[in-house]
């Protein structure tokens, strides 16, 4: 039996790094978003606790998604590669809330929850592909 090559992904490991970067600079972002909103603008009690209690749980999903996602990813597992992949959809969606739905959404947050998206949809791409790969050789 021939030794397999490499078969980690040098780019979804880039996405990864970059992300990581990116989402200390969104929790940063956002946390002083919810500080201006709460002082500027008439934001109801509840809702800015909902809006943090996300921001956290997006942070802790994200963390997650690139930790178990390089592992997989540098170890060439599957299954740790499927559990980032599926701990994006979530990511995803909490990424949506604050675009969409929560309560103040100002241009800044526009911005910065696009550069998640993009982020996102290309690390999908990447991870579809890594699972795909490493799914296929014999171990």
């Amino acid at each position: 039996m021939p030794p397999k090559g490499v078969l980690s992904s040098v780019s979804l490991e880039i996405f990864f790094n970059l992300n990581a970067y990116y989402l200390a600079l969104f929790m940063v972002a956002e946390i002083l978003l919810v500080v201006y909103k709460a002082e500027v603008l008439p934001y109801p009690g509840n809702n800015i606790a909902l809006d943090v209690v996300i921001l956290f749980l997006l942070g802790i999903v994200e963390l997650i998604m690139i930790f178990m996602g390089s592992k997989g990813n540098l170890t060439e597992h599957v299954m740790a590669t499927a559990i980032s992949l599926a701990s994006l959809l979530p990511s995803i969606g909490l990424t949506l809330y604050f675009l969409l739905l929560q309560t103040y959404v100002l241009r800044v947050d526009v911005v910065l929850c696009g550069v998640l998206l993009a982020l996102h949809g290309l690390e999908l791409l990447f991870l579809f592909i890594a699972v795909c790969t490493f799914s296929r050789v014999p171990t």
